[in-house]
């Protein structure tokens, strides 16, 4: 079988320093793609103001290259902004794009997830006639309400979604409750070229046999998470507080400046024992150290620290809102629901069910479906598959 020649987004320079992990995550499902025989060219888009117009520079990390497009930085400020020509930029920012595909000429273009500004990596694909296949990390619509953007750029990015949908060449949700949550929404998303494919996470944190538990006094509880309000970090800080005599609540995040959470990082480290984001080697160590972990997001599109954990050998306390409910669901793993709308029933829940472990059904799951070595040839087969269905 022939290579495929993908470019593929390698996140965003400034978002990749706030989230984290975003960053490493792209890197590895490059690198694990690259490995099942893929040709890989990742590009970046970055805002900077060291240009006038876009342009595409190369870059080396050791053995990793990618092509970063270097954005004026005056666009990523107007995003918000009520009155702005983007067709002038649009224009700009295409064009640049279309240039470099006409260099690489690849077979399809992957949108690793959907932000705003792979808007440009559509509309560049399109006007190439190049086919492109959206990997949804999340879903946007979503997420769109715990953010801060103002209404008009809400409804445009709401509407970029839904376009880029409607024209990919296929899609490819990380799990089949998250397909479903789309398809409630979008009644013209496709069906035969609609894949599920889980996300892997790094095969360190299946080492559950290298780490060894200190006991402590306290139980020891964890959340792992972005500091926006999706993840609800002030839920989180209740839990902490009704539990604070008993357990101890770490929370592995950057705390930054967001006008819809009122906690400031001095609050918060009142209720918690705060940590900054660390690589998955100690984070599996983090896990490792823990009874269990707790996730009441409003929206997860998988939520890949519940798999993390799950690998380490702890279990996640999750709402029905995280795209894994359905797993637990089906892995009798329903001792570890919340509400998460009754704080006191939720900390009656963690207190009831904090010495159980993950069932077996769970981790079979978990060992099947996210090691490495089993999601990236799924992944690669699933972009062959679409490529083939479009007749490349």
């Amino acid at each position: 079988m022939r290579s495929l020649r993908i470019i593929v987004d390698y996140s965003i320079t400034n978002l990749a320093v706030q989230a984290g992990g975003i960053e490493n995550s792209a890197k590895k499902m490059i690198e694990g793609l690259r490995v099942c025989g893929a040709e890989m060219f990742p590009i970046r888009l970055r805002f900077t103001s060291e240009c006038i117009v876009p342009q595409t520079q190369k870059n080396n990390e050791g053995e990793f290259t990618w092509h970063e497009l270097h954005v004026p930085h005056e666009i990523g400020e107007a995003f918000s902004a009520e009155q702005f020509s983007w067709r002038s930029v649009d224009r700009l920012v295409v064009e640049e794009y279309v240039k470099f595909f006409k260099e690489v000429q690849p077979d399809l273009i992957l949108i690793n997830g959907f932000p705003w500004f792979q808007h440009y990596l559509v509309q560049a694909a399109r006007t190439a006639h190049i086919p492109y296949i959206i990997l949804h990390h999340g879903l946007v619509y979503k997420e769109l309400p715990y953010i801060a953007i103002s209404s008009s750029a809400r409804h445009r990015v709401e509407m970029w979604e839904r376009e880029g949908s409607d024209k990919a060449a296929g899609e490819i949700f990380i799990t089949q409750q998250s397909l479903r949550v789309w398809r409630d929404k979008n009644i013209l998303s496709r069906k035969n070229s609609d894949f599920v494919v889980p996300l892997p996470v790094d095969d360190i944190f299946f080492a559950r046999n290298k780490v060894f538990r200190v006991p402590k006094d306290k139980v020891q509880i964890g959340w792992v998470g972005r500091w926006d309000a999706l993840k609800r970090p002030e839920y989180v800080a209740q839990i902490a507080s009704h539990l604070k005599r008993t357990h101890d609540v770490h929370a592995v995040t950057r705390v930054t400046r967001n006008s819809l959470i009122l906690f400031t990082e001095e609050v918060f480290s009142r209720q918690v024992i705060l940590h900054a984001p660390m690589p998955p080697v100690e984070l599996h160590v983090f896990y490792a150290s823990l009874d269990a972990c707790i996730l009441p997001s409003a929206f997860e599109a998988m939520g890949k620290v519940v798999i993390e954990a799950a690998a380490s050998g702890i279990p996640t306390f999750i709402t029905e809102d995280v795209c894994l409910s359905d797993i637990y669901h089906q892995t009798n793993m329903q001792d570890f629901f919340l509400t998460g709308k009754d704080i006191g029933e939720d900390v009656k829940c963690i207190q009831r069910n904090r010495n159980k472990k993950c069932t077996p059904e769970f981790l079979a799951y978990v060992e099947n479906e996210h090691r490495e070595s089993v999601a990236y040839p799924r992944l690669y087969k699933a972009l062959c598959d679409i490529n083939n269905i479009v007749g490349n």
